[in-house]
Formats: structure tokens, C-alpha cells, sequence
């Protein structure tokens, strides 16, 4: 997924992982200019990763795109289109009915994303959000089936563009 925010042209790209896989990830991006960004308190569920994240990112960054490592399915175009267009409100993907990450917030959200608690992260957040279809974004790596499904896919996957 760094490979794919960077090809998205990302003026910033930031890897948040809790502090016990952090060596693991910093090994795993090798030279990726990237920013390697540490969660602590990442037990207390996914808020304190998007904490983290938002409050590295570079004041000036006209939007901040939200993205999980797992959603293996979403590509460096889709990032792209999540951040064009105006500012104004934040643009999420619109898949399985809801809207949800990837998303991007203006950057005005900045503190309202480093308010989050809990294990919901910025779902509260999204309601107001343009959606942007993106059916695929569905797909991730939450059980053993959706592993097997990503395996299904991996020759169709190896093509698409990063």
C-alpha cells in the first residue's frame, strides 16, 4: 500500500504501525521515502493509529487520505481520485452500501481526527462525506476467506497498476 500511495502522487506518505511491529515495518518498507510513524497506545484501538498519523502529517497538506494496509484491492489511481477536487468536505469510498476508508479529509479536519477514541476510527466523522465509487475498496484482509479471496485474484492483481 506505500508503493501504491506513493505512486498516487502523494506530496506526503506516512506508515503508522503500533510500537511492537514497528522494527518489522521499518525493515519491510526499506528505502521507501516514507515517513515511519509509531502508534502508541495502539491497544486502545484504531483512533490512536489515525491519531498519530494525522499528527505527523506536515501542516500545509491541503488533504489528509486515510488508507488501511489491508485493502489490498484499492490502487494507486483510486488514492489519486479520493484526493482531487476541492477541499471543501471529506470524499470517502462508497462501497457495500456505506462509505468508509479510503477517505480524504480536508485538511481543516486535522482536529477532529486527533480527537477520535475508541476502535471506531473516522467513521463518526464521514457522514457528510462526498462518496466516491469504489466498490473494490471492500475487499481486505479481515478473515480467512477474504485471504483466500485475495489469493484468487492474485494473477489479475500482479497486472493492475500500482
Amino acid at each position: 500500500m506505500a508503493d501504491r500511495a506513493l505512486a498516487s502522487g502523494a506530496v506526503w506518505v506516512g506508515v503508522v504501525t503500533s510500537s511492537a511491529l514497528h522494527p518489522r515495518m521499518r525493515a519491510a518498507l526499506g528505502p521507501r521515502p516514507v515517513a515511519r510513524v509509531r502508534a502508541p497506545r495502539s491497544r486502545v484501538g484504531l483512533s490512536a493509529s489515525i491519531r498519530a498519523g494525522v499528527a505527523a502529517v506536515p501542516v500545509g497538506i491541503p488533504r489528509i487520505l486515510l488508507v488501511a494496509v489491508d485493502q489490498w484491492a484499492v490502487r494507486a489511481v483510486d488514492l489519486k481520485d479520493l484526493g482531487r477536487g476541492p477541499a471543501r468536505r471529506a470524499r470517502a469510498a462508497a462501497y457495500a452500501g456505506r462509505v468508509g476508508i479510503p477517505a480524504a479529509f480536508p485538511s481543516r479536519s486535522r482536529t477532529a481526527l486527533g480527537r477520535l477514541a475508541g476502535d471506531r476510527g473516522a467513521q463518526g466523522l464521514l457522514v457528510d462525506a462526498d462518496p466516491w465509487p469504489l466498490p473494490h475498496a471492500e475487499r481486505d484482509l479481515d478473515t480467512p476467506s477474504d485471504r483466500a479471496a485475495l489469493h484468487r485474484h492474485a494473477g489479475r492483481f500482479r497486472g493492475w497498476p500500482r
